[in-house]
């Protein structure tokens, strides 16, 4: 299978809204998945790798700094999606690697994942590509009102 690993594009905005939605559960408007993605590809502190096949994007991982005065520069997965009829042919672990390697171009010590509780399935492909669990913990959220 020929599968290209590059650098999202702003034109990569509908399949990667498709893939949040199909595939992470996510349902955001499209006109949000295209002004995020604008914003984060304007922020040379974040990047985005994409999956292409056939010119569609089938995967992406998102990674941000990752920034504590209690540990030495990381980079942060904020994001893996890989669509469904992808799964098993390794483009998580290519997008990984990728990711790894900017990492490590930028100076990070390491990269740093949150996955949920009940992705399961998730959890073991992150052990099996050499990632371990280091502590339980739950996540609070206080979202603020928009004034439109």
């Amino acid at each position: 299978m020929d599968v290209i690993i590059r650098k999202a594009e702003s034109t990569d905005w509908q399949d990667i809204n498709r893939l949040n939605t199909e595939d992470l559960g996510y349902v955001v408007s499209e006109t949000q998945t295209k002004k995020q993605l604008e914003k984060i590809l304007a922020d040379d502190t974040q990047i985005i790798f994409v999956a292409a096949y056939k010119s569609t994007v089938q995967g992406y991982v998102h990674l941000s700094n990752y920034e504590t005065l209690y540990f030495s520069t990381l980079k942060n997965v904020m994001g893996l999606a890989v669509s469904s009829r992808f799964q098993g042919n390794k483009l998580g672990s290519k997008l990984m690697k990728k990711a790894e390697e900017w990492a490590k171009a930028q100076g990070a010590s390491g990269i740093r994942v949150n996955s949920g509780e009940t992705r399961v399935g998730a959890h073991k492909f992150y052990e099996a590509i050499g990632y371990e669990s280091k502590k339980m913990q739950k996540n609070f959220f206080k979202y603020f009102q928009q004034n439109d």
